[in-house]
């Protein structure tokens, strides 16, 4: 009789279910050891492979052995539905390691070619998936503070005097506000820019809608670094100096935006910022300073489908 594992619980934020090719896979991203990390429900997977759930649990004292404790979870999350699940879940790695050590001599041959389809895929397709949530979400709870923010100048308005703007005039900012920035938030998902420059120029359009004419849209340097998913979070600021220093020697004059007023931890802070035009010069400079001078700072190991991952037969 397999020994009962004892498993750590995470609680997640929520359940994320993606559509993956006509499947269901759940997940998570959560907050482990200090850093962000990516869960997979196990039951979920097993079933759309056609694999026995209860026998492949017994293989994770051996992925717990390989990737250590934190590789395998009871992920506590809420799910679409609005009621709270705990479900076993296996880390990005973990997870890539049982799908590419499952023996296709002991999958069903209807889907054999799924399997083979999760391990090449599933993990890009998460990526995606994620990054665009991410995005959307992070804009959505800016908007909804947005938004509250104007109920409640409005209400102030109303019993200021003299009045500056009228109630409907503060009804059509908003307008113009949630359309405007739906419009460009699902046009920069849909092209693929990073959540956290996403985040930015909805602050600033935001800031535009509602008077502030002289507000120009920038890139905050250690925000635009915080969203590139290969740079290790611990050496983070080291990298701003390092790639600031790079940003100085080689962007165009025209697009340094010098400091901006950024509040952290409850206090004012002066960052560096570039011009938003120059984004697309900027993202190549960044890709030339990776292979100069960044690799230092990148993660040492990467997550699911590298070559490196270790493999050993569970079978």
């Amino acid at each position: 009789m397999a020994k009962r594992i004892q498993l750590q619980t995470v609680k997640a934020p929520k359940l994320i279910v993606m559509d993956f090719h006509g499947d269901k896979v759940e997940g998570v991203r959560v907050k482990v050891a200090e850093e962000m990390r990516d869960y997979f429900g196990l039951k979920r997977i097993c079933e759309n492979l056609g694999l026995n759930y209860p026998r492949q649990t017994q293989k994770l004292s051996d992925i717990l052995e390989i990737f250590g404790k934190d590789a395998v979870v009871q992920v506590k999350a809420p799910a679409p539905d609005g009621k709270t699940y705990y479900q076993t879940a296996l880390e990005r790695r973990a997870m890539y390691y049982f799908l590419a050590n499952l023996s296709p001599s002991k999958v069903k041959p209807e889907v054999k070619e799924k399997l083979k389809l999760y391990i090449r895929e599933l993990f890009d397709a998460w990526d995606k998936y994620i990054q665009s949530g991410q995005a959307s979400q992070e804009v959505r709870e800016f908007l909804g503070v947005a938004t509250e923010g104007a109920k409640v100048e409005k209400e102030a308005l109303k019993t200021a005097k003299p009045v500056e703007l009228s109630p409907i005039e503060i009804d059509e900012k908003i307008s113009k506000l949630l359309n405007a920035s739906s419009r460009l938030v699902n046009s920069l998902i849909r092209a693929g820019v990073e959540p956290a420059m996403v985040k930015q120029v909805a602050e600033k359009l935001a800031l535009k809608v509602l008077g502030l004419e002289d507000v120009e849209l920038t890139i905050e340097l250690t925000e635009y670094l915080r969203s590139k998913k290969e740079l290790d979070p611990k050496k983070l600021r080291q990298a701003s100096v390092s790639f600031g220093h790079y940003l100085t020697k080689h962007l165009p004059e025209k697009c340094k935006g010098g400091k901006v007023a950024k509040v952290v931890n409850g206090a004012v802070r002066h960052v560096n910022a570039y011009r938003y035009e120059c984004h697309e010069k900027i993202e190549a400079l960044y890709q030339e300073w990776i292979k100069e001078k960044g690799r230092k700072y990148l993660r040492e190991t990467s997550g699911g489908g590298s070559d490196s991952t270790p493999r050993r037969s569970l079978q």
